[in-house]
């Protein structure tokens, strides 16, 4: 899930097709409803790649979204009790994905909670 929101091609080609004219920043920004720094951003991108098209995400895909990283710590704040695999095949009922115990654990330990269980009451 991309932490901001990206620029359609078709803003970028016309962008650039400004920026070709002889247009300023602060003018392509009035034309395009963005601010000047983005405007500026994507001409000297296109200036040093070339292209325009977004840069290829480097590593792997996370296989949840923030929506599933928010419910597996909600499960896991609500019952303490509750083990990796237990949340994970909670998840998997709920949701369209296949998880193992291990991506709920690495998700939980995102959020700073670590592998503890609740004491038993003697």
């Amino acid at each position: 899930m991309p932490k901001t929101v990206q620029i359609p091609i078709s803003i970028r080609n016309l962008i650039v097709e400004h920026h070709k004219t002889g247009k300023s920043y602060r003018n392509i920004a009035d034309i395009v409803q963005l601010n000047k720094d983005t405007v500026a951003r994507i001409v000297q991108v296109y200036k040093q790649r070339g292209s325009i098209s977004p840069a290829k995400q480097s590593g792997r895909p996370s296989k949840t979204t923030g929506r599933i990283d928010r419910a597996i710590v909600k499960k896991a704040e609500l019952n303490r009790g509750l083990s990796a695999l237990k949340i994970a095949k909670q998840i998997e009922s709920e949701f369209p994905v296949q998880l193992t115990s291990q991506s709920v654990r690495n998700r939980l330990h995102n959020k700073d909670l670590k592998g503890r269980v609740a004491l038993k009451k003697p």
